[in-house]
C-alpha cells in the first residue's frame, strides 16, 4: 500500500469511530437506562425551597421510585456541586441527574453529554434547549419557574416602594438578572441600590447599606435566600419589607413572594421522570414551564405589609394570594 492509500486510510478509519462515538453518546442518553438505578438530586444549597422541591418530586414519583432518590447537598460550595455532579457522573449506581437551580444545571450539562440531566427551577425555555440540543447536548430537560422581571417589578410598584435594596450572591446567572433589573426598573421609575453578598458575613453589612431603602429584594438567588432569616431581622429593624421570588423564602421568614409553589417544581420533574422510566427518551420531553404564579404572603405581627393592602394590589395584578403562616 502506497503512502497516501495509507493516509487516506487513517483518515477514513478516524472519521468512522467519531461517527461511531457521536452515535454511542446519542444513544446513550436516549435509551431507558434509569430503572432500578438511584437518582442523584444535586442540592446547591439547604433552605426551605429546596426541601419543598424535593418533597414535591417525592410525592409525585410512581410506585416506591422516591426510595432510590440521593440527594447531594453542596452546603452552598461551588466546588462541591462540582464534586458532587461528578461523583454522580461517574458511578453506574445513578441513572440520571437532577440538580436544582440553574448554574447547577449548567455545570451538569458542562460535565456529561451522556447521562440523562433533569434540571429543577431551571431558567432556560423549550427555545433555548432546542439549541443545546444543536450543540449536542440531547440528554437534557428542564423545568422551568423564571419569573419574569416586569411582574416583579410591577408587584413593588403597586405596593408603593420606590426605592429598592436589592441583595444578591456573587454568581454569573444572578449577575445576569440583577442588569436586567436595573434597566427594567427605570421604566417603574424605581431606583434600585445594589448589595453584593461575596462572603456569607458580608450579610450583616446591609445594616448600614439599608438606609433610604423603602424595601428589600431577593432574586432567586440559593445562597441569599438561605440567609433569608437575618436578612428579615435587619430589614424589621427598619420597618421594610423583604420580597422575594419564591415561596420556600416566605416560609422561612420573608414577608411576601411573587412565584410558583416549589412543590410544583418538583412534582413536573417527577413526571418528566416517571415518562423517561416508562420508556420516553428524554430529547423528546419539552421544558416544562410553570405558568401558575402567584403571592405569597407571610402572616405575622411583623409583617410590615398589610394584608389588606396586598389582597387590594393581587386583585389589580389578577394574581391569587396565599397565606403563609
Amino acid at each position: 500500500m502506497s503512502l497516501t492509500k495509507k493516509i487516506i486510510f487513517s483518515i477514513f478509519i478516524v472519521i468512522v469511530a467519531l461517527r461511531l462515538s457521536s452515535i454511542n453518546t446519542i444513544q446513550a442518553a436516549e435509551c431507558n437506562c434509569i430503572t432500578n438505578k438511584k437518582i442523584a438530586i444535586i442540592a446547591p444549597v439547604q433552605h426551605q425551597a429546596i426541601d419543598d422541591i424535593i418533597g414535591g418530586m417525592k410525592a409525585q414519583l410512581k410506585e416506591n421510585n422516591s426510595e432510590r432518590i440521593v440527594v447531594f447537598n453542596a452546603m452552598g460550595d461551588p466546588n462541591n456541586i462540582s464534586a458532587s455532579i461528578t461523583q454522580a457522573i461517574n458511578n453506574d449506581d445513578y441513572g440520571v441527574l437532577m440538580p436544582i437551580g440553574t448554574v447547577a444545571t449548567h455545570l451538569a450539562l458542562n460535565s456529561t453529554s451522556s447521562k440523562p440531566i433533569i434540571g429543577l427551577g431551571v431558567d432556560i425555555s423549550e427555545a433555548q434547549r432546542q439549541i443545546l440540543i444543536k450543540e449536542g447536548h440531547v440528554n437534557f430537560t428542564n423545568v422551568q419557574d423564571a419569573i419574569p422581571v416586569k411582574n416583579i417589578l410591577s408587584l413593588i410598584e403597586k405596593l408603593g416602594k420606590k426605592n429598592i435594596l436589592l441583595v444578591y450572591s456573587n454568581d454569573a446567572r444572578i449577575h445576569e438578572a440583577v442588569v436586567e433589573i436595573g434597566n427594567v426598573a427605570k421604566d417603574y421609575d424605581i431606583k434600585i441600590k445594589k448589595f453584593n453578598i461575596i462572603n456569607p458575613s458580608d450579610i450583616y453589612g446591609i445594616k448600614t447599606a439599608i438606609e433610604g431603602a423603602d424595601c428589600v429584594l431577593v432574586l432567586k438567588d440559593n445562597v441569599v435566600v438561605s440567609m433569608i432569616n437575618v436578612l428579615v431581622v435587619v430589614a424589621h429593624e427598619h420597618s421594610l419589607p423583604v420580597i422575594t421570588a419564591d415561596e420556600g423564602s416566605v416560609i422561612s421568614g420573608a414577608d411576601i413572594a411573587i412565584g410558583v409553589k416549589e412543590s410544583d417544581v418538583g412534582s413536573s420533574g417527577a413526571d418528566i421522570l416517571n415518562e423517561m422510566i416508562s420508556g420516553k427518551k428524554i430529547v423528546d420531553i419539552p421544558v416544562r414551564p410553570l405558568l401558575d404564579i402567584g403571592i405569597f404572603y407571610k402572616i405575622n405581627n411583623s409583617n410590615p405589609l398589610d394584608r389588606q393592602q396586598v389582597a387590594d394590589v393581587a386583585k389589580v395584578l389578577n394574581y391569587n394570594v396565599s397565606l403563609v403562616e
